[in-house]
């Protein structure tokens, strides 16, 4: 069995990244372990194949699915790379450090993304040295420590702006001493081409989309964070598609505006919706390994100033919240194929009513039911009935209102793909010969069904 191993930076998004983009390609991998190079006090991945050179296999799978993105990052509208011709700007990385030409305003990135693989793929030599332990060095420099994986050039903005203690300067992180007076010195992290070109490609394939908040734009970065354990390839595979889903599902045009705008309602839809697909397979998989409840699906939201960018509110999902929910389901009166079912219509009542406050006439109304959706899926989820009744009241109350309930139902179903609309059809409706009406008819009976089982727990 080969062994080899990659250093990751100390920057919690770029970390989350790599993590993230690793497993995903480990399909030839016996075990991925995650763990800390105590030498160095930096994060380790550890990966076990039983083909030689593990770390060229792996890299050649990491371009083969960062390949699987172009038209993804072709789609974006903007991207969170800082391309103005200035000092310390992303511009002097790639035009100047790599070579690779930034897009003009109106182009689309999809060239640029080709551009960043292409220099990965003619540079894997540096790129094995840039994150291999040996390649990786600290050492001092004008006063600053300085940690380099391989090379001297900067990290984008967005990844160095994740620094710990950052101060003053923002292209690195504060070194503290542990006795006396702290020092103003900073930790400067640098890397060579092709770890920089992996790194931004990466970035932009997880990138799920943007939007804004007033005037100040805000980009959209989904990520999986492991530590500690040890994950073997069929739960890699797990892991993997787990996360796809959850990609989805933040990447989903009907939805993506919401983490920008409703960080909370996002994170409850993004729980129930992930339960509906993989809750079956994850009370296996978790219920087996335990140590796999540690593993977290991050949501993080940033916007930049100036010449950098700063953190906004995200949200973070654990796998134990995902396999709990089925008991949490079971609780209230679900059981089989209906809990997978009822938790997708939670996530998409969550949607639908949010989605409605923002567009409708009656945008009071559909607030106020808004958060009463998401305080049912709370007290779902977390197994605390009782703050629940106020909300189910309101809830049961205005969707007597036939035009509320038909509303939110017509909202709801267009929430369901195309390719399984027969299995979300009720029997009672299934002679129906409209079959988006019989969605319709079957979503306004479950929704109906749902608040009358809660009700009789209640």
């Amino acid at each position: 069995m080969a062994e080899a191993k990659i250093v990751l930076p100390p920057l919690k998004l770029a970390s989350e990244i790599m993590k993230t983009v690793v497993t995903a390609s480990c399909a030839n991998c016996d075990k991925l372990r995650f763990g800390l190079d105590t030498i160095r006090g930096l994060e380790v991945i550890e990966v076990e194949m039983p083909q030689r050179n593990p770390l060229d296999i792996l890299l050649h799978n990491m371009l083969n699915i960062l390949e699987g993105y172009k038209e993804r990052v072709n789609r974006l509208g903007d991207v969170p790379i800082l391309r103005q011709r200035m000092t310390g700007s992303d511009y002097d990385i790639f035009e100047e450090g790599l070579s690779v030409k930034l897009p003009g305003r109106r182009e689309k990135w999809g060239g640029f993304y080709t551009s960043l693989l292409n220099y990965v793929r003619e540079h894997l030599d540096e790129v094995k040295a840039g994150i291999s332990p040996d390649g990786v060095t600290l050492g001092v420099e004008r006063g600053n420590l300085k940690l380099s994986f391989g090379g001297d050039l900067r990290l984008p903005r967005l990844l160095i702006s994740e620094g710990f203690y950052e101060l003053g300067k923002f292209g690195g992180l504060k070194d503290v001493k542990s006795t006396g007076r702290p020092s103003l010195g900073i930790v400067e992290i640098r890397a060579n081409g092709g770890v920089v070109a992996l790194l931004t490609a990466s970035l932009l394939a997880l990138t799920a989309g943007s939007g804004s908040i007033g005037e100040t734009d805000v980009y959209v970065i989904p990520t999986m964070d492991i530590v500690g354990i040890e994950v073997r390839r069929l739960e890699a595979k797990f892991l993997t598609d787990v996360f796809r889903q959850f990609n989805f599902i933040i990447g989903d045009k009907s939805q993506y505006w919401m983490p920008v705008e409703d960080v909370d309602g996002m994170r409850l839809a993004a729980l129930f919706e992930i339960y509906s697909r993989v809750g079956e397979e994850a009370e296996k998989v978790i219920g087996g390994r335990r140590v796999l409840e540690s593993v977290r699906l991050n949501l993080s939201t940033f916007s930049p100033t100036g010449l950098r960018f700063y953190r906004r509110e995200g949200f973070t999902i654990s796998l134990g919240e995902v396999a709990n929910l089925g008991s949490a389901m079971e609780a209230i009166g679900f059981t089989g194929w209906d809990k997978y079912k009822i938790a997708s219509t939670v996530a998409r009542l969550i949607i639908s009513t949010l989605y409605l406050s923002k567009i409708a006439s009656e945008q009071g109304l559909y607030k106020r039911l808004a958060s009463d959706a998401k305080m049912l899926a709370y007290s779902i989820a977390t197994g605390v009935r009782r703050p629940y009744l106020d909300a189910l009241y309101r809830l049961s109350r205005y969707l007597r209102e036939e035009d509320v309930l038909w509303r939110i139902a017509q909202e709801s179903s267009e929430l369901i793909d195309e390719e399984h609309v027969e299995s979300y059809i009720e029997n009672d409706y299934r002679g129906e010969r409209d079959r988006r009406k019989a969605l319709l008819k079957s979503e306004a009976q479950r929704i109906l069904g749902l608040l009358h089982q809660l009700a009789k727990q209640g």
